[in-house]
């Protein structure tokens, strides 16, 4: 599976959970309170990706694209894809994977919480 990226799929929070909700996924929801930059990295599982606020920026570390996400903005990242990762502060997610899971980040919500 390649990553796929939608431009302004949803518009807001509830119709980015109506979407992964509809595709049998589990949505969480996550504030990025501050500039992040994350390391080279992968996941067991595809990742959904819906950005309802800020600005996220997934790294392709083979060719070192980049892809712009801003509101409104879908993404999925397949399993075991290398990729970083840079958001800007104040940044709002709602990754959905197919089981349940923690991102272990400072605010992890319930989608619906947000």
């Amino acid at each position: 599976m390649e990553l796929t990226v939608k431009k302004k799929l949803f518009d807001g929070k509830k119709e980015a959970i109506k979407h992964a909700i509809e595709l049998g996924l589990w949505p969480i929801a996550q504030l990025l309170e501050k500039e992040e930059k994350e390391e080279i990295h992968w996941h067991k599982w595809d990742t959904h990706i819906y950005v309802i606020a800020g600005r996220f920026v997934s790294i392709d570390p083979d060719t070192n694209n980049k892809t712009v996400l801003e509101k409104g903005d879908y993404m999925l990242m397949p399993k075991r894809k290398l990729h970083a990762m840079n958001s800007s502060k104040d940044t709002i997610v709602v990754y959905a994977t197919e089981n349940p899971i923690n991102f272990s980040k400072p605010v992890n919500l319930s989608a619906e919480e947000l």
